[in-house]
């Protein structure tokens, strides 16, 4: 799931309460208060967090100066992305230290 509002999050977890197996809302790292919307899945019954999505992004061809994907954009995901994904783990967490995390979306794994 992909919801870009507390509101539309709540909602859509909500909706699944009758499921019996474990609920994890999978939030975009596209959004201006990421720790809100995870709070907002939290609170509407979601077992956990899956951070984050791929980040927005495009590659121009700049010799015929238009994008390289046919559909424009696309998502950035891999080591490029890592800044994003721990920010958006360390501040969901931060607010929300007993609620389970899994950040993905930053392989392959290194030391730092």
């Amino acid at each position: 799931m992909f919801s870009h509002t507390p509101a539309s999050t709540y909602e859509v977890v909500q909706a699944t309460s009758q499921i019996k197996t474990p609920r994890w809302a999978k939030l975009s790292p596209n959004v201006t208060n990421l720790v809100e919307i995870a709070n907002a899945a939290k609170e509407a019954g979601a077992d956990g967090v899956t951070l984050i999505n791929t980040v927005m992004g495009m590659v121009i061809d700049i010799d015929k100066r238009r994008p390289l994907l046919g559909a424009g954009g696309g998502g950035l995901s891999g080591p490029a992305i890592r800044p994003v994904a721990i920010r958006s783990v360390f501040d969901v967490y931060s607010v929300m230290p007993d609620f389970p995390i899994v950040g993905v979306g930053v392989l392959p794994r290194q030391k730092m």
